[in-house]
């Protein structure tokens, strides 16, 4: 069971979370509204569908808020390994928070008395119900969605291989290994990778920005609008005139990055 918790998990990119947060604030809202369970039904107000609504909003705006500040000022933590057990970890705060929040909510409409340690541990079962089948639904998506690039562990070894396909049906996939793999760089309708000292390089159609939320965040990441880049092979980042470049392990390619990310990239070599 314990290794279950430690295994690779998909690590989701700021764009899916604000997805997911739409997702759960809509299915919040149909099922107060629709169902009306855990006795809203017994509300007598007037605009009492808008009052219901709020709950959706609520949600929404909170998981939305609280990924966006994460992930912007955190980004490391979502750099190193991540596995079920982060995932976890990092979700539980913004249930939380929006139990609070949705407590207040409901004293200020519905009850003026002062709120008590029971009314939020009361809300927090509530909203852990409400929150289980949305978020059950993502997480089993993101293995069903990962079908343009699988990485799959190699038994005995750290390295992985990366299996990449082509958004053409005509067009065949490419595998390669995680270690000679060393970046992947944005061209047009396709992307091209490029491997260990120029061996080889294939251009394939795909999108960049798809293939960046497939790859594991621990070892890729994207430094450059045009340029995802296995971090493993990054030695230094180096100022030429305005810009900033990183150089790459036994090869005299110099690869652009953003200003944005020079920083964390230091941290990470």
């Amino acid at each position: 069971m314990k290794s279950i918790f430690f295994k690779p998990f998909p690590v989701s990119s700021l764009t899916d979370q604000i997805q997911i947060s739409l997702f759960i604030g809509l299915f919040v809202s149909f099922t107060l509204i629709v169902f009306q369970p855990f006795g809203t039904y017994e509300f007598k107000m007037n605009n009492k569908i808008i009052f219901l609504l709020g709950y959706g909003f609520i949600s929404a705006i909170s998981y939305a808020t609280y990924y966006f500040l994460f992930m912007t000022y955190y980004r490391k933590w979502f750099y190193a390994r991540w596995n079920i057990i982060k995932e976890i970890i990092t979700v539980i705060p913004v249930i939380i928070i929006t139990t609070i929040i949705c407590v207040i909510y409901y004293n200020l409409f519905v009850t003026n008395y002062s709120i008590r340690i029971k009314d939020i541990g009361s809300f927090l079962i509530l909203c852990f119900s409400v929150s289980f089948i949305p978020l059950s639904f993502f997480y089993y998506n993101k293995f069903l969605k990962s079908k343009l690039v699988i990485a799959t562990s190699i038994e005995n070894s750290k390295d992985f291989m990366i299996t990449i396909d082509s958004n053409n049906k005509k067009e065949k996939s490419i595998s390669i290994n995680s270690k000679e793999l060393v970046y992947i760089k944005s061209s047009g309708n396709y992307i091209e990778v490029s491997t260990r000292n120029n061996v080889s390089s294939f251009l394939i159609r795909n999108s960049l920005k798809y293939v960046e939320t497939k790859l594991p965040k621990h070892q890729f990441l994207r430094v450059h609008r045009s340029y995802i880049v296995n971090i493993k092979m990054i030695t230094s980042v180096t100022l030429k005139g305005s810009s900033y470049y990183i150089k790459i392990l036994d090869s005299d390619s110099k690869i652009p990055i953003s200003r944005a990310m020079v920083k964390t990239i230091r941290n990470i070599i």
